[in-house]
């Protein structure tokens, strides 16, 4: 084959492939391949549908298309399953739950007794016998990934407790792993009183139609059916013989060959079946003159029609894109054959009869069947070659063979039992070659439709059982809902231990979700506005929707600047609009200050707050402070010690390997992250033979000496999202150092999700971006008093000490107290501040009060909510400025739709910023409460841990996927501080919506393309981490700069795959989980994600 992996190129190869033609016309294989990707996508026939195989043959995929359908009362032959989807055994118990499994009460009956028969396709002595009852809980569990006879549980309610851990037993269901419970078929038709399923052929074209073939084949299992809800051997004819004591015995309840083919004293092969023969039952003769019987099963063809029309219909929305190759699917249908029985009401006589209306239940779908028989007998083989040879002549020779039509003169046996009637679709695909999408393109979109489609089924699924409510079948009255104690789930395995409660002893309230919260935010901020809206709801082509707008729909790339909140937009405006220096100026810089404070828990008695560009030139800044040019007497002098954290960014690494430098003679040791387990192998050089503390170490305490002057950490890793206890960090070190040391902590990746509280934290110097805090550019160094008089005394030269009157440097000095702030805020902040930018920063803190509200105000929204679908709600952009309406739909909270897509919030947002209505805005504001600060993060925090949770959990069943995370220090690791002021942060926030990975197949930048291209916008790189930490991650040399204990110096040539680093996903409180959803989605369809 020219495709194959080791097939000989040749220059005209070559050039056919950069032509995009090819000599092949069909090809037909059991799989897309990777090899074949080039010449599939432009042959006049291919063998699948765009994801084909991906919809149609995943068990876990019918089952949640099947559970969409409705038995129609217009159509009585349609039939579906009732089917659940889980993962492993809590999935299980939580299934069992839900369907009313532990308290099921009805009684049992045993199917054979003499009053009772099942319906036979073959006439026997009991069939005018009425069927048993329909048993309330007999279920059917296969493994979602497994073919064949394996990987199937028959389960009731008296051994469904066996399937579950305990002490004495394991469980079979594997965590995580998908599973599939369908509803036992009630009656089942039998064979010759053996249970049966029925092997039907069909196909699904690109052009919309689907098809089932008349022939089939019927599939029995080996032992003849019987039911009973106690563990019982076997009923014999022969006296004597022993059987096995089973519940469920395979060979009575399983009719795949695969499980009956190694008995072939009881093997019943494959019995062919038509579904147009008028007899019951005829003879055909085969190839080898062989005569065979065949079953006619044409009462069944009107459901097994209408279920193979109602999968074309639910499944065609996630097979677009084939048009360009011609592609079909090609299926193997199992379906149980059953009757419904429909009371009739006799008028003349008043009895009730019953109508039986025969119907078949669809089972699972093979795309494609075997391309062998499992017996290899001439009957079946022949059957087999009947079904192929009749799709050749159905679609592949007219497409092939194509002179300008594609009809088929012959089309066998195949019946069309779907017409979709149309060609075009939200891909652009038309009646023109040139409009066609490319077919292995359309599989990728298709992939993420049904991503979302089936992420909006598990939460339908999850709302359904929200309130625990049990279907009628299980015994509880129909109105009554339950719920499980999960803290009285001892031991799973005793079904008693399973404490249920009616709805009426639970209180009756809505709880807030973090949607509600994260909705609710995104009011306030204009990216919203006229965002790509709606993404979850609408069938347009996302590259053409993406470019329109401009920029992405969801944004994962908060770590790197977060999106700001109309309030800041509007205090930024009026400030550009109307300019007084002198009065505005400072009184807007004093302002910027004091919601600084609030916002991060500092106070005026106790700290300075400094303006500046951005945390990197505060730090840099400051740096410079604490050195000793031989001038004045630095606070760091020669012999000195300096930690730095290795996960900091470079902003806070640079400037104290400068003042290293700068000094001389200043050791730097390195704190590590718990992800090196070799410290010692991190660093090219060592400390001297005389020293015996490490400069490289995971424990804070073993690097702290008497001479350390200077420990900077971060509040929390940028990449790693882990936050640090900066309290126990700053006690340990002053306590440690006898308070000689200066703790200097880095918050800008951490104030955007949690309260720093730098009043009680102890710490130094905390630095903040407010950039990344939703708020301008504009940067805020939060000082103790104490620590920068004490600098400020350090700068003093010995000859202005002497005209002072004081030779001892401390913070005693006469002359340094008697400084005015004024003094100081002068000597720290040169140059005229960014006024708009302190504006702004006012601005942030509305946003927080309002934030902070959120109950208030969607309570004041809910009492009104409910009067029309459609309302107004009410946006206050300041606490005491005008309130603006703003039209949403009340039901999902999002914007409305307008013409092109954008929403009213962008007219809203062009109000705000008229500038008759911001010069207007001049009326006192309430000023920002610490406890709103408080209440603020409180609802940033409930959304970020649920979202964060989420997407961990996800992320963590791709296997392929390699977190970049910590591990949690061992409690014999800590000092007794850390253990202190551990156990008070259990219930603090301990990781931030970070999430940093990377695919051991898919490169950082080829992930952030493709997001991209379908509208999410995310990041990759190092993020300017020391090498260090690159080293500690097991990236390796992937940073910008390489930093031992002595020196830094840039890296200019760096390979390709250095450059690329990691991914990184970053969060904010007005993400959800519905993006979520629409990222894994677009991963999950990237080629080798899995």
């Amino acid at each position: 084959s020219p495709y194959a992996t080791n097939a000989p190129s040749t220059d005209n190869d070559d050039k056919k492939e950069e032509e995009g033609s090819t000599n092949i016309d069909f090809i037909w294989e059991n799989a897309p391949r990777h090899e074949t990707k080039t010449h599939r996508d432009v042959v006049s026939c291919y063998s699948h549908l765009p994801s084909g195989i991906f919809i149609l043959d995943d068990k876990w995929i019918l089952a949640r298309l099947l559970s969409s359908l409705t038995e129609e009362e217009e159509d009585v032959s349609l039939a579906t399953l009732e089917s659940h989807c889980f993962r492993g055994s809590v999935g299980f118990q939580s299934f069992c739950h839900n369907v009313g499994m532990w308290n099921d009460t009805t009684q049992s009956f045993d199917s054979t007794g003499k009053h009772y028969s099942f319906p036979d396709l073959i006439p026997n002595e009991r069939q005018d016998s009425p069927p048993p009852p329909e048993p309330s809980n007999l279920w059917v569990i296969k493994d979602a990934q497994s073919n064949g006879a394996g990987g199937i549980w028959v389960i009731n309610p008296n051994n469904a407790s066996t399937f579950l851990p305990s002490s004495t037993s394991t469980t079979p269901f594997i965590d995580n792993h998908r599973y599939v419970a369908q509803r036992y078929v009630w009656p089942p038709v039998l064979y010759h009183q053996k249970k049966c399923h029925v092997r039907v052929y069909a196909c699904m074209m690109s052009d919309g139609k689907a098809y089932v073939h008349k022939r089939a084949f019927l599939h029995v299992a080996n032992e003849d059916f019987y039911y009973s809800e106690e563990s019982k051997e076997h009923p014999t004819e022969e006296e004597g013989e022993e059987v096995e004591s089973v519940m469920f015995d395979p060979s009575v309840h399983i009719s795949n060959c695969c499980a009956n083919s190694h008995d072939v004293s009881k093997f019943a092969g494959e019995i062919c079946a038509d579904f147009e023969l008028s007899c019951p039952k005829t003879t055909i003769q085969t190839s080898t003159n062989d005569t065979v019987p065949v079953i006619s099963l044409s009462e069944f063809f009107p459901s097994i029609q209408a279920s193979v029309s109602k999968l074309a219909q639910t499944s065609f929305p996630f097979l677009r894109g084939g048009e360009a190759n011609n592609g079909f699917e090609y299926m193997g249908l199992d379906f149980m054959l059953s009757y419904k029985y429909i009371p009739k009401l006799n008028e003349e006589s008043g009895s009730t009869t019953f109508e039986k209306i025969p119907v078949a239940y669809m089972l699972e779908v093979n795309a494609p069947p075997s391309q062998d028989t499992a017996t290899g007998l001439s009957h079946a083989e022949d059957l087999h070659d009947e079904v192929l040879s009749d799709l050749m002549k159905l679609w592949v020779i007219p497409h092939v063979m194509s002179s300008g039509t594609t009809e088929a003169d012959d089309i066998g046996g195949w019946r069309c039992v779907y017409d979709e009637n149309s060609k075009n679709d939200e891909c652009g695909n038309g009646n023109g070659n040139s409009s066609l999408i490319v077919p292995s393109k359309a599989a990728i979109l298709n992939k993420v439709r049904w991503a979302i489609c089936e992420r909006k089924m598990s939460r339908a699924y999850e709302e359904q059982f929200a309130n625990n409510h049990v279907p009628p079948k299980s015994g509880i009255k129909e109105n009554e809902d339950v719920t499980c104690d999960n803290d009285n789930i001892g031991n799973p395995a005793d079904k008693n231990n399973i404490i249920l409660s009616t709805k009426q002893n639970m209180v009756s309230m809505k709880t807030t979700t973090p949607d509600d919260i994260a909705k609710f935010a995104r009011r306030y901020f204009p990216f919203f506005f006229n965002s790509m809206v709606d993404h979850h709801h609408k069938d347009k082509s996302t590259t053409a929707h993406r470019h329109r707008h401009h920029h992405p729909t969801i944004f994962f790339e908060n770590a790197g600047g977060a999106q700001i909140p109309i309030t800041v937009l509007q205090h930024m405006n009026q400030s550009l609009i109307y300019r007084d220096r002198c009065r505005i100026g400072s009184n807007v810089k004093s302002q910027a200050r004091s919601m600084l404070y609030t916002l991060l828990g500092g106070s005026t008695d106790h700290h300075y707050m400094f303006l500046g560009c951005n945390a990197t030139s505060l730090l840099r800044d400051l740096a410079k402070r604490y050195a000793d040019d031989g001038s004045r007497s630095g606070f760091v002098k020669k012999g000195d010690e300096i930690i730095i954290r290795t996960e900091n960014h470079l902003a806070n690494v640079l400037p104290w390997v400068e003042l290293a430098q700068s000094v001389g003679d200043v050791t730097i040791r390195w704190w590590t992250t718990t992800m090196s387990k070799s410290s010692s192998s991190l660093l090219s050089s060592t400390s001297s033979a005389t020293d015996k503390v490490p400069l490289c170490s995971a424990k804070l305490q073993d690097l702290i000496t008497s001479k350390t002057r200077i420990v900077a950490v971060s509040h929390a890793s940028n990449i790693l999202g882990q936050v640090r206890n900066i309290q126990s960090i700053c006690c340990e070190v002053k306590s440690l150092t006898s308070g000689k040391a200066h703790v200097i902590v880095d918050g800008v990746a951490a104030v955007p999700h949690i309260y720093s509280n730098v009043d009680t934290s102890g710490v130094d110097f905390y630095v903040v971006s407010c950039h990344k805090l939703f708020g301008p550019h504009l940067g805020g160094l939060c000082a103790r008093k104490t620590s920068v008089l004490e600098l400020m005394g350090r700068e003093m030269t010995k000859q202005e000490k002497t005209v002072c009157g004081s030779t001892d440097v401390c913070n005693e000095d006469p002359d340094v107290e008697r400084m005015s702030d004024g003094s100081v805020y002068q000597s720290w902040e040169v140059g005229t501040l960014n006024y708009e930018g302190c504006s702004g920063v006012v601005g942030l803190g509305e946003y927080f009060s309002t934030l902070a509200r959120f109950d208030s105000i969607q309570s004041d929204a809910n009492k009104t909510r409910g009067r029309s679908n459609v309302g107004q709600e009410v946006m206050s952009t300041s606490s005491g400025g005008k309130q603006q309406l703003q039209t949403s739909n009340q039901s999902t909270g999002e914007p409305c739709d307008r013409e092109e897509g954008l929403s009213p919030n962008h007219v809203q947002c062009k109000e705000l910023l008229n500038l008759s209505l911001l010069l207007e805005s001049s009326q006192p504001r309430d000023i920002l409460q610490p406890e709103q600060v408080v209440e603020a993060y409180r609802h940033i925090n409930n959304v970020e841990t649920s979202l964060m949770d989420y997407m961990l959990f996800k992320f963590r069943s791709y296997p392929l996927v390699r977190i970049i995370e910590e591990e949690t220090m061992k409690l014999d690791d800590m000092t007794q501080q850390q253990k202190q002021f551990d156990a008070q942060q259990q219930q603090e926030q301990k990781r931030l919506p970070i999430l940093s990975f990377i695919h051991d197949r898919i490169k950082p930048s080829e992930i952030v393309r493709v997001c991209y291209e379908n509208g999410i916008a995310c990041r990759h790189g190092t993020f300017l981490s020391t090498d260090i930490f690159m080293r500690e991650s097991n990236i390796g040399m992937a940073s910008s700069y390489a930093i031992d204990d002595s020196s830094i110096q840039q890296i200019n040539t760096m390979s390709r795959s250095e450059k690329e680093g990691l991914v990184r996903l970053s969060l904010a409180h007005y993400n959800t989980k519905g993006d979520i959803d629409f990222l894994l989605g677009v991963l999950e369809s990237m080629e080798d994600w899995c």
